[in-house]
């Protein structure tokens, strides 16, 4: 019988995974070289009925395409899309935010903000202000006006998707993923 590990790195017992193949930090795992847990990883994977169920990138990508179904309906009233609608909240919350520091809280790159600003520009929504060496932007007062709808917006998708996962079972994957994504960016400028 195979074995995998929990959060708390204690062991349970499930027939369907190899050890390993949970791929934390267990005193089991962390006797595994890094070849040994891919190839445990890799057997599992071929063995599962659902090929990418065990692929961090493919799980992510379902779970940000049906987050993203669900925001796209939440935030329709605004006529806007997700990203845009935050994007405006984040100005609002931090009006003459540096257009750096906005991609930055969005998790954005630059060439990604930057034609998202200049979208909502287009739209009136939102300016740019010169500041010496570096831009600012602010929301106009259309942008402004929008905030109640953008706001119940993000209450909403909080809501439909806490009802579906729990509350606190969706606060605990929001602070996860983050954690993850931080982890995983750091270890991109360090590489």
């Amino acid at each position: 019988m195979s074995r995998l590990c929990d959060d708390s790195g204690s062991r349970r017992s499930n027939p369907s995974l190899f050890p390993g193949s949970c791929l934390i930090a267990c005193t089991f795992c962390l006797g595994l070289t890094a070849k040994a847990r891919a190839i445990m990883l890799y057997i599992q994977m071929k063995n599962s009925d659902h090929l990418l169920d065990n692929c961090l990138y493919f799980t992510a990508g379902k779970l940000h395409r049906a987050l993203e179904r669900m925001a796209e309906e939440c935030f329709a009233d605004s006529g806007l899309s997700p990203s845009h609608a935050f994007l405006i909240l984040a100005v609002e919350d931090k009006p003459g935010i540096s257009v750096g520091e906005l991609a930055r809280v969005l998790h954005l790159a630059p060439s990604t903000l930057t034609r998202f600003v200049d979208k909502l520009a287009l739209e009136g929504l939102v300016k740019r202000t010169r500041e010496g060496r570096s831009t600012t932007i602010h929301t106009t007062g259309k942008g402004r006006r929008l905030r109640p709808k953008l706001v119940l917006g993000w209450q909403d998708l909080y809501r439909r998707y806490s009802l579906v996962l729990g509350e606190k079972a969706g606060e605990a994957l929001s602070s996860r993923v983050n954690a993850a994504g931080a982890a995983l960016e750091a270890q991109e400028g360090g590489a």
